[in-house]
C-alpha cells in the first residue's frame, strides 16, 4: 500500500453557550444571621462571575473555573434550602436559562426549582468542557499529537461523565417536570450528549492506534464501536415527544447523523486496509465502494465540509491505488464482513 499522513484531527461539535439572568441569592433568600447572609452572598458572587463569563461566550480555563467555583455553593444551597418549608423569601426565587440545543436559543426558559439549576449549570459545565476538547483539536500538528490528543480525551471523558450523571442522578430527582422546558432536562438528549463526547474521545483513540501502526483489524473495531455510539444517538432522538423534536438544534443534529455516516465510512475503510494486507484486493475494493458511496451520501455540514474533503480524499487515494489491480471486484460474503466488523450484521 502507498503510505499516506494520517489524518490527525476528528471532527468534533463546538455548542453555543447557554445564558442566564442573574440572581442575588442575598437578597431572595431571608436570613436571620450575618454568616448565613454571607454565604448567600458569596453564592450571588460566584454565579455573577460565571454568569459574566458565559455573556462573553468564553469557553476557556477562566469560564471553567468560574463554574466550579459556583457548583460548590450551589450544592450546598440544594442541602440548606430545598424542601425546607420554613424558608421564607423576600420575593419569588426563580432560575431562567437559554437552551443550545433549542432552535430558539435566545429564548429564555423560567422554573422555580433548585434542580432545574443543578441541571443547567451542569449541562453549561459538559459544555465548556466539550469546546474546550474542539478548540484543542483546531491546533492539533503531527508535532503536538501525543500530547494535545491526550487533554482532548480528557476533556471529552469528563464531559461524558458529566452529562451522564445528570440522567442518572439529577434528572431522576426532579420530580413534577414542566411541559415547558428546555431539551437539556429530557433523558434521551442527555444520553445522547454523553454517547456523543464518550464517541469523540474514543475516535481520538483510534487515530492514535493508526499512528502507532495497530493492526488495522483491530482499528476497524475500534472505529466501529465509534460509529455505533454515534448512531446510537440518532435512536436517542426517536424517544422525545414530537413537539420537542421540532425544536432541535438543526445542526447539532446534522452534525451527529454526518458523524455516524463519517465514522461508518471510516470503519470499511479500515477494513479495506485490512482485507489488503490479508491479499484480499478484491474484498478491499469491495469495503471501499461501501465507504465512499457512505461518504457521497453526507449533507454538508457548516464548518465542517473541509474535513469531509480530506476524508473523502483519502478513501478515493487508497481506491485509485488498488482498483487498477484486479479486473473483478469480489462480492465478500457476509461471514467475512462479520469476521472484520463484529456490528456488521446489525447496520446492513
Amino acid at each position: 500500500m502507498d503510505p499516506t499522513p494520517p489524518i490527525l484531527k476528528c471532527m468534533l461539535f463546538k455548542f453555543d453557550l447557554p445564558q442566564t439572568k442573574k440572581v442575588a441569592f442575598h437578597k431572595l433568600i431571608k436570613t436571620v444571621d450575618t454568616r448565613s447572609n454571607d454565604c448567600l452572598l458569596k453564592a450571588s458572587m460566584a454565579r455573577d462571575d460565571m454568569c459574566t463569563l458565559l455573556e462573553r461566550q468564553e469557553s476557556g480555563p477562566s469560564l471553567i473555573q468560574a463554574i466550579e467555583a459556583y457548583l460548590p455553593h450551589l450544592f450546598g444551597l440544594v442541602v440548606a434550602v430545598e424542601g425546607q418549608a420554613h424558608i421564607r423569601l423576600n420575593s419569588p426565587l426563580s432560575f431562567s436559562w437559554t437552551s443550545p440545543l433549542t432552535s430558539h436559543r435566545k429564548s429564555f426558559f423560567t422554573d422555580y426549582t433548585y434542580r432545574y439549576e443543578v441541571i443547567m449549570t451542569l449541562m453549561t459545565y459538559g459544555y465548556v468542557m466539550c469546546n474546550r476538547a474542539h478548540d484543542l483539536m483546531e491546533g492539533v500538528t503531527s508535532g503536538n499529537f501525543d500530547d494535545i490528543s491526550k487533554q482532548i480525551a480528557h476533556f471529552l471523558r469528563l464531559a461524558s461523565g458529566v452529562f451522564e450523571y445528570i440522567t442518572i442522578v439529577e434528572l431522576p430527582r426532579w420530580l413534577n417536570l414542566p411541559a415547558d422546558r428546555p431539551l437539556e432536562t429530557m433523558s434521551p438528549i442527555t444520553q445522547a450528549l454523553s454517547l456523543m463526547a464518550i464517541a469523540g474521545a474514543e475516535e481520538v483513540a483510534v487515530k492514535k492506534a493508526v499512528i502507532n501502526g495497530t493492526s488495522r483489524g483491530v482499528t476497524a473495531k475500534l472505529c466501529a464501536d465509534v460509529w455505533k455510539k454515534y448512531e446510537t444517538t440518532n435512536y436517542q432522538f426517536n424517544s422525545i415527544a414530537p413537539d420537542a423534536k421540532k425544536h432541535l438544534n438543526k445542526s447539532w443534529k446534522e452534525f451527529l447523523t454526518a458523524s455516524s455516516s463519517l465514522q461508518k465510512a471510516n470503519t470499511y475503510k479500515f477494513a479495506a486496509n485490512a482485507a489488503y494486507e490479508d491479499k484480499k484486493c478484491g474484498v478491499a475494493v469491495g469495503f471501499l465502494n461501501v465507504a465512499l458511496k457512505e461518504l457521497r451520501l453526507i449533507p454538508n455540514v457548516a464548518g465542517f465540509r473541509a474535513h469531509m474533503e480530506e476524508q473523502r480524499a483519502d478513501i478515493e487515494h487508497f481506491f485509485r491505488i488498488h482498483h487498477h489491480t484486479i479486473k473483478l471486484v469480489i462480492t465478500s460474503s457476509p461471514s467475512y464482513y462479520h469476521t472484520i466488523i463484529p456490528s456488521y450484521h446489525h447496520h446492513r
